[in-house]
């Protein structure tokens, strides 16, 4: 990972230094408008590595605390809707009371696939809820026995792509059925193969979370050095 290189590290601990030093040893967080102007832009612009430089820079400093209504007033007038995103927030929180394991991770894949595309705003919000709800499904994954995970596989690519099923499903009995499983691999194999990947970068994404908030398998967590 990229905080593991010598020159972000300096960085890092640099800036952490310059936060501690005037304040007899505590952390004070980023100011407000540290997250606003990087909010309004719909995250940090800039390469990869700067990109994951500022993500976890801002973890371990994280911010000064303020009110929904302090963050409501800063942003009113930048084309977002704030008093929609507890709603958001609620919806996405409801997922955890799906009992069924198949049905609680396709809700919550649907969820990140699809995201929001509204204004920068809610874009970078509905980043944050996407990437909380993939910490989610790799704790549920990571708990399920093979065959189910081999099943599921199958399911969330025909979700993903129901139309291109449906048309397939429509050519049985018009080829042989070795023909029509060639090509549901086809439809589905590339899926599998990006899901496998995907569940190897939530993991390193939880990895770096629990580095940061001390966060164990069952969801306790201790704020790191805030």
């Amino acid at each position: 990972m990229f905080y593991h290189c010598s020159h972000y590290k300096r960085m890092i601990a640099n800036d952490i230094l310059a936060k501690i030093s005037p304040n007899r040893g505590k952390v004070v967080g980023l100011p407000l408008k540290d997250f606003f102007n990087m909010a309004i832009q719909g995250g940090h612009n800039g390469k990869v590595q700067e990109q994951e430089y500022e993500a976890f820079r801002r973890s371990v400093l994280g911010y000064q605390p303020a009110t929904f209504e302090e963050i409501k007033q800063m942003f009113r007038n930048h084309n977002s809707k704030p008093s929609s995103l507890p709603k958001t927030a609620l919806r996405v929180l409801q997922l955890d009371d799906i009992e069924d394991d198949t049905e609680r991770l396709t809700r919550r894949e649907r969820y990140v696939y699809y995201g929001s595309n509204q204004d920068n705003v809610s874009v970078y919000v509905s980043t944050v809820l996407c990437n909380i709800e993939g910490i989610k499904a790799y704790k549920d994954w990571y708990s399920l026995p093979l065959a189910f995970k081999k099943q599921f596989r199958k399911d969330i690519a025909r979700t993903l792509k129901t139309h291109a099923f449906q048309e397939l499903d429509r050519m049985q009995g018009r080829i042989t059925p070795k023909e029509l499983q060639k090509l549901y691999n086809k439809l589905t194999n590339p899926t599998r193969k990006q899901y496998d990947k995907l569940v190897d970068h939530r993991k390193c994404l939880l990895k770096l979370f629990d580095a940061v908030c001390y966060e164990d398998l069952r969801g306790s967590r201790t704020p790191a050095l805030r």
